[in-house]
This record gives C-alpha cells, structure tokens and sequence, in this order.
C-alpha cells in the first residue's frame, strides 16, 4: 500500500528541522511569501512584469529573475533586497513575540 506523506506545516518545524529540509519542499512555502511581502512593498510599481503592474499584485516566479533564482524579477538590486529582508525580519519579530 502507497500511503501519501502527509503536507509538512513549516509553522510546526524548528530551524533545524526546516533547513534539512529539500531547498524544492522550502521553496515550496517561501515562495508564495515572499510573492505576498512583494505586494505589500509594491514591487509591482517598478516590476518589468505587465501583468503585476496591471494587477498590482506580484505575480513573478524565481525563474522569472536571472539576477537571483530566489527572488522574483522585481527584487533587482540590493536596496530592494534589503526593504524584503528588513520586512520578512519584523514580521518575524512580531509571529516570535506573539507566540510568548
């Protein structure tokens, strides 16, 4: 009998057990958050992509950004990198005090 694995809750795994994961499974839930902080930064006013500037939603993908795989194409240069990583670190400040 093939049983399917149950789907993994990253809320439920320790560093440890996150970064052991398969860099394929991670990128699996970083993805569509880093699409989601894209957005409320409003990436898509400067995005190369009509479709996110029409939508004003980030719409890209990682393989869309040949500058760096991980990012969609609106994350260009190393100031826009470091707005995502400044606004990923207070979310995750704030998930890390609400949790006690």
């Amino acid at each position: 009998m093939n049983e399917t694995p149950s789907p993994i809750d990253p809320l439920d795994l320790d560093d440890e057990e996150w970064f052991s994961l398969p860099y394929e499974v991670q990128d699996i839930y970083y993805q569509p958050l880093i699409r989601e902080f894209c957005t409320h930064l409003q990436n898509w006013r400067h995005c190369r992509l009509p479709r996110c500037r029409r939508g004003k939603i980030c719409t890209g993908t990682k393989e869309m950004n040949k500058r760096d795989g991980r990012f969609p194409p609106c994350i260009c240069d190393n100031d826009q990198h470091a707005r995502l990583m400044a606004a990923v670190r207070i979310v995750a400040t704030a998930a890390e005090s609400a949790q006690g």
